[in-house]
């Protein structure tokens, strides 16, 4: 079914050895071209063996000059299709065509690729052979008959060169060495295109960190730099903190940094980096170790563009598409207006998701403008603290409740959540008014709480909340 390529064996005229005497026969012609012989090979033969061999140098040479010029996949593909007078086309790894082209400029058709299981089986053979294999034509399935050459550098597979049969035209031994010779050439181009990739995204990374980071105080140098990533000056932004988790569940392994668990981020950043750019074409992406930082610009009135939040649920949904068990948590800083505020804005994502994890609310989305007060408690490095204030202030009625369990302190907290309305904490507490009255007047006996007092009130809120907060961590 497959036929590898050959090596072509050294062909010489030796000096000082002339094409030997035509043999004799007995009695019947012999024409010249069939007797002329060089060695014990029809000089025929030889020169169509030469014939070939200064085509595929000509061809080869052609393809990895326009290579080392930085052409473009698709004028290589195009070069080569007109010079072999056949249909090219190159794969990537999963069978998406990357450039194609017919004989004669023509657009081909590849539309049997993503119909050919067999395809699959045949790539992962040329893979390991690291050789050009020849597949015969398969009618059923729609599939020509094709030569198929890996296109490596180091141990990986770029991609597939298939040079495809046609006008009836079965491949020869030069179809599948002029492939697999022109597969390294490609190999010289896609290289060159990955180191500068990876240079370009390299430098992208160090600009974005460096003003993530704070490094950039002056302003006309912060708005020179963000500007070359494609930063709009014009607009405001928010930093999107975009953060996989649970992923070492489902490797199945303990360590958060193993290699299948890295491997699996990677994946996945890499994937949400595509999302994202296919949400908000002008948003500036950095993949970081363990998250993807978004500097995503705020929508204009009647902008067909996600804001943070659509951003923040389009992502979730996605890592759930993705893979099952994962969850995203996913942090939003406050809005910046110049690019040195992009380090605030960051900081506050950041600080959104940690905030977010101590109040257990990992695996959703936490807005830093609507943390409210929990910005400030989580300030304090101490939880004691924090303790000792709610304890100073609320003390008396967490004794109370401990001993009689009247649930005062949790009627304190419903109340001033439903800004000092009866009727509302009662339907919250499913109690009646009256009785919320009634602890309110023991709530203030107790504690020596005035909760028509603004400070009293406020001392109350702030220590309910720490209460909530300790309790939730």
């Amino acid at each position: 079914m497959v036929q590898a390529a050959s090596q072509p064996r050294p062909r010489e005229v030796r000096e000082g050895h002339g094409p030997p005497e035509p043999a004799k026969s007995d009695g019947a012609n012999t024409s010249d071209a069939d007797t002329t012989r060089v060695g014990r090979r029809p000089l025929r033969e030889v020169v169509r063996e030469n014939q070939s061999l200064k085509r595929l140098v000509s061809v080869t040479s052609h393809i990895r000059r326009l290579a080392l010029q930085g052409a473009d996949l698709h004028a290589i593909t195009a070069v080569l299709a007109s010079s072999t007078g056949r249909t090219i086309v190159v794969l990537d790894p999963m069978l998406e065509p990357l450039a194609a082209a017919g004989q004669n400029g023509m657009g081909p058709d590849v539309d049997w690729v993503g119909r050919d299981a067999q395809l699959v089986q045949v790539l992962r053979a040329v893979a390991e052979s690291r050789q050009a294999l020849r597949i015969p034509a398969a009618a059923d399935l729609g599939r020509p008959g094709c030569v198929i050459a890996p296109i490596l550098f180091g141990d990986d597979v770029f991609a597939y060169l298939v040079a495809v049969e046609g006008n009836g035209v079965e491949s020869s031994d030069f179809d599948l060495l002029v492939t697999e010779h022109a597969a390294s050439a490609y190999a010289i181009g896609m290289a060159q295109s990955r180191v500068v990739a990876e240079i370009s995204v390299r430098v992208k990374d160090d600009l974005i960190e460096a003003l993530l980071l704070g490094h950039v105080r002056d302003e006309r140098e912060g708005r020179d730099w963000a500007q070359a990533l494609g930063y709009d000056t014009a607009r405001s932004h928010r930093v999107v903190c975009l953060v996989p988790e649970g992923l070492s569940t489902v490797t199945g392994l303990a360590a958060t940094k193993d290699p299948a668990t890295t491997a699996l981020r990677r994946r996945i950043l890499r994937s949400l980096t595509t999302l994202v750019g296919s949400l908000a074409s002008a948003a500036i992406t950095s993949a970081r170790r363990e998250e993807l930082v978004v500097v995503l610009p705020e929508p204009r009135p009647g902008e067909r563009t996600v804001d943070a939040h659509q951003l923040g649920r389009a992502a979730t949904r996605h890592l759930e598409s993705l893979v099952a068990r994962a969850r995203m948590t996913v942090g939003i800083g406050g809005r910046c207006t110049a690019p040195t505020d992009l380090a605030q804005s960051y900081l506050q994502a950041q600080r959104a998701i940690s905030i977010g994890r101590r109040l257990g609310r990992d695996g959703e989305l936490i807005d830093f403008d609507d943390l409210g007060i929990y910005r400030l408690l989580f300030q304090v490095p101490d939880n004691r603290e924090l303790q000792a204030f709610a304890s100073q202030v609320l003390g008396p009625l967490i004794a109370y409740d401990k001993t009689h369990r009247a649930g005062l302190v949790r009627t304190l907290s419903v109340y001033l959540t439903h800004n000092g309305s009866l009727h509302a904490a009662a339907e919250r507490l499913h109690i009646h008014p009256n009785t919320v009255n009634y602890r309110l007047n023991r709530i203030t006996q107790i504690s020596s709480l005035c909760l028509t007092d603004h400070e009293d009130r406020l001392a109350a809120e702030v220590a309910v909340k720490i209460l909530e907060v300790l309790q939730e961590t």
